[in-house]
């Protein structure tokens, strides 16, 4: 594939230099192992530099070192039963939405097994946007479609990892306004044809899935799908199910994840959140045995929104 010149497998697939290509000159296609990459069309291409300007590989957009850190939950209990963890996603989420704003995070597409950027306008809409998804999401036109919501005063909220962050921020340039980020601690990321062979591997086995969560917190935190068997819509559960063990041992990820540098003390988001792995060593007086968070508090905008939203 012809590639951004220098990028090659420190390319994390965020696609913002395909959004900011002013000629279109750029897609985003899958490569042997199904993970998306920039694939230039020279015909096309009129040398601009752009998709270089906005590449947080070749021109790394800076962190901030949190302001504070926090362990933390939401104190709706239906919010931490549908969420991964702390369910502080949700409690940005409501904040944006009382406030006329979208939301801008992944959802994962049942019809097709991908997990894909969405918006949503309200909490309805926000429900497919909870929980984790352990495969890489198709960024598609978020960051244009960001870009376009707050041309019309419109607030957004965007959440991904740290490498969407960081290229939403580099699309957008400095001075956007009307946006809050959140990155999120993570992993790594499987491809979306790793794990739509492993679906259908699945379906081969046990019948045409109609569900997969990768963390069912009702059995002890394993995956749980759903399955049609015999006329019969039936579940499964599994703290040893191969996609997430596999997962969770760091075996199946892009290339780039491995050296990402965006795990780093200095964070893209004016939030960071992820599980707070350990909370009950650290400080048992405040575990929940429905999940707890990690919060860093990077930006003055960050805490204002925490200020805003303590007591949900």
């Amino acid at each position: 594939m012809n590639t951004i010149e220098n990028v090659g497998k420190a390319c994390t697939g965020c696609a913002a230099c395909a959004q900011a290509c002013p000629e279109n000159a750029i897609q985003m296609r899958a490569d042997a192992e199904g993970f998306l990459c920039p694939v230039i069309n020279k015909a096309l291409c009129v040398g601009c530099g752009r998709c270089k300007a906005v590449c947080a590989q070749l021109t790394p957009v800076s962190g901030r070192a949190p302001l504070s850190v926090f362990a933390a939950y939401s104190i709706d209990i239906k919010t931490l039963e549908n969420s991964s963890s702390g369910g502080l996603f949700t409690v940005a989420a409501r904040h944006i939405f009382e406030r006329g704003g979208v939301v801008c995070a992944v959802a994962l597409q049942k019809e097709s097994w991908r997990a894909k950027f969405v918006f949503a306008a309200n909490e309805e809409e926000l429900k497919a946007m909870r929980g984790s998804k352990y495969v890489q999401a198709d960024v598609g036109e978020a960051y244009t479609e960001v870009k376009a919501c707050l041309s019309k005063g419109k607030q957004v909220l965007f959440a991904g990892c740290g490498c969407h962050v960081a290229a939403l921020k580099a699309f957008l340039g400095k001075g956007a306004e009307g946006h809050s980020t959140i990155d999120i601690i993570w992993y790594g990321v499987p491809s979306s044809l790793m794990f739509q062979k492993y679906v259908q591997a699945l379906e081969e086995h046990s019948g045409k899935l109609s569900d997969y969560v990768f963390r069912d917190k009702r059995h002890g935190w394993g995956m749980r799908l759903s399955y049609q068997a015999g006329g019969k819509e039936k579940s499964a559960v599994s703290m040893l199910d191969p996609y997430n063990f596999n997962f969770l041992k760091c075996r199946t990820y892009r290339e780039s994840c491995y050296e990402c540098r965006f795990a780093a003390a200095t964070r893209q988001g004016d939030w960071t959140i992820g599980d707070y792995w350990g909370v009950l060593r650290e400080h048992p007086g405040f575990y929940n045995e429905l999940g707890v968070s990690a919060l860093l508090v990077n930006t003055q905008k960050g805490q204002k929104m925490l200020e805003e939203t303590r007591e949900q």
